[in-house]
């Protein structure tokens, strides 16, 4: 078996960011608050409280670049992915990321990263005596 037939094939074509910014998705009868986790010219990565189903069309709201039409395309857990009708132009790409709320969201990824590890538990060894 060669090594093409082992790996998933990656079929996204835009290169993915990864940020932390707040984001709204609406349609009629429904308004929801979120986090996006990523966003290329193609689309966004969603964290939602809701549950929401897979192929729903909705209005997402992106700092820097104003409301753009989705679809939900897949969900894992309280992760939502979702396409643009109509791709991001890259001057609106650059306007998303170099939003001030985006700005907060590379701060606070950057301290997660530079943040310490918890320590791990201490195990205790029990000894048994008959």
């Amino acid at each position: 078996m060669t090594e093409a037939a082992i790996l998933p094939a990656e079929r996204r074509r835009a290169i993915r960011t990864e940020v932390r910014l707040p984001v709204s998705l609406a349609r009629p009868g429904l308004a929801a608050a979120g986090e996006a986790e990523n966003v290329s010219m193609s689309g966004i990565l969603v964290r939602l409280s809701l549950d929401l189903p897979v192929w729903a069309r909705f209005t997402v709201t992106l700092p820097g670049a104003g409301a753009r039409d989705v679809r939900i395309v897949r969900r894992d857990g309280d992760r939502y992915g979702c396409l643009f009708q109509t791709p991001l132009e890259p001057e609106e790409m650059d306007a998303v990321l170099e939003s001030e709320e985006a700005r907060a969201g590379f701060d606070r990824l950057q301290a997660e990263a530079d943040a310490p590890p918890a320590p791990e538990p201490k195990r205790r060894l029990r000894l048994w005596r008959r």
